[in-house]
């Protein structure tokens, strides 16, 4: 009688790769790490990886389709009566990896996968895709209370939110780079350029 797999075990082993696969990328970039180097980071064997992913280029897509699946399910829990705490809590959740070390790094290796892989491209839009209509919705609320800019369309406002949010990821690898300064500033950012307030005018 054949064993069954423990769905539970293959999902921790698949993280578990992912993860080491994430350090090798941001350490050698995506070109440069090697399965050895994503052994070496994650604790196991060439066989054990190769038992759940075919190849380097299946990595990168399921450490994206991982991080896909648990950011858009974070985002629909955001519940709120409160629009602009439902807003703010939105934001921290697509700017919370800034905090890793090794974002920055990382970043870096998916823009690069981005002009060569259009699967990175598809599964990076499917949260930008989540977080837009969540963004909008919060927006539009937030101005039909009159805690917000209202000559702003709610989804042109979403996108200068998230180009101004996803800009952050492009410098956080600088030297010097304070992820909660710079947190901090992009409320003030964020508040300012919408107009919030935390109550009704």
């Amino acid at each position: 009688m054949a064993r069954r797999a423990d769905p539970a075990l293959h999902a921790r082993r698949r993280e578990q790769i992912v993860a080491g696969a994430a350090h090798a990328f941001a350490e050698k970039g995506y070109d440069g790490a090697t399965v050895k180097d994503i052994c070496r980071a994650s604790g196991l064997g060439s066989g054990t990886i190769f038992h759940y992913f075919a190849d380097k280029r299946a990595i990168l897509h399921g450490m994206l389709e991982i991080d896909r699946d648990q950011t858009i399910a974070d985002l629909r829990a955001i519940e709120d009566d409160d629009a602009l705490a439902a807003f703010w809590r939105v934001i921290d959740r697509v700017t919370g990896d800034l905090r890793d070390p090794f974002a920055g790094p990382l970043a870096v290796a998916l823009l690069g996968q981005l002009l060569v892989d259009p699967v990175v491209g598809q599964l990076l839009g499917a949260i930008d895709t989540v977080a837009h209509t969540l963004l909008s919705d919060l927006i539009a609320r937030l101005q039909a209370e009159g805690r917000a800019d209202p000559d702003w369309a709610p989804a042109h406002a979403a996108t200068w939110v998230q180009s101004i949010s996803d800009s952050l990821y492009l410098r956080c690898g600088d030297d010097g780079f304070d992820a909660d300064a710079e947190l901090d500033r992009l409320r003030i950012v964020l508040a300012r350029a919408l107009a919030l307030s935390d109550t009704g005018s």
